[in-house]
C-alpha cells in the first residue's frame, strides 16, 4: 500500500510535469507575461500628474508676478472643475455644460485655477472615465483639462473651447 501511494504521488507529478511543458500551457504563460508587462510599463509611462501640477503652479505664479490675480475663489474653480468631469465623463459630452463653465472664467488666472482644481484624471481608453479595473490595467492615461478637452470635443467645438482659452491669454 506504501508503493501504491508513491506510485499515485510519482503519477500526478508526471502529469503536472507535462503539462507544465505542453504547447498551449506555454503559450498562455508567455502571453500572460507579455501582458502583464505591458501593464506595468504601461503604468510607468503614462501621464506625470506631478509634472502637469508642477506647471500649473508655475503658470499661476507667473501670472501673480505678472499682476493678474483670478477673479474667482479656489472653491468656485473646484466647483467648476467637478461640473468639467461630469460633463466629459462618460460616454460622450455635455458641450453646453463645458461651455458655460468658460463663460464664467474673465482672465488667464481663472483658467489657471481651473486647470489645477480639475488636475490629472485618469483618461480611458473608451473615452472619459474609465472602470478602475481598466485604470489598473493601464488602459487610462493622466491627463490635465487642456487633454481632457482635446480628447472630448472636436470639430466646431474644439475650436469654440480653443477661442475661450485665446480669450482667456492661454492657448490650448
Amino acid at each position: 500500500m506504501v508503493g501504491n501511494r508513491y506510485g499515485r504521488v510519482s503519477r500526478q507529478m508526471d502529469l503536472a510535469e507535462g503539462l507544465l511543458y505542453s504547447p498551449n500551457v506555454r503559450i498562455a504563460l508567455i502571453i500572460g507575461g507579455s501582458l502583464l508587462g505591458y501593464v506595468l510599463l504601461r503604468r510607468m509611462l503614462t501621464g506625470n500628474s506631478a509634472q502637469i501640477k508642477s506647471n500649473i503652479e508655475r503658470a499661476l505664479s507667473e501670472l501673480h508676478a505678472g499682476g493678474v490675480q483670478p477673479t474667482i475663489r479656489s472653491e468656485y474653480a473646484s466647483l467648476l472643475a467637478e461640473r468639467l468631469y461630469t460633463a466629459m465623463d462618460g460616454n460622450g459630452s455635455d458641450e453646453a455644460a463645458i461651455f458655460d463653465v468658460f463663460s464664467q472664467l474673465h482672465n488667464a488666472a481663472d483658467l489657471v485655477l481651473l486647470m489645477r482644481a480639475f488636475g490629472a484624471r485618469p483618461y480611458g481608453a473608451t473615452g472619459g472615465n474609465d472602470s478602475t479595473v481598466a485604470k489598473w490595467l493601464g488602459w487610462s492615461t493622466m491627463m490635465d483639462l487642456s487633454g481632457w478637452l482635446r480628447r472630448e470635443l472636436s470639430g466646431r467645438d474644439l475650436k469654440r473651447v480653443a477661442a475661450e482659452y485665446k480669450r482667456l491669454g492661454m492657448s490650448l
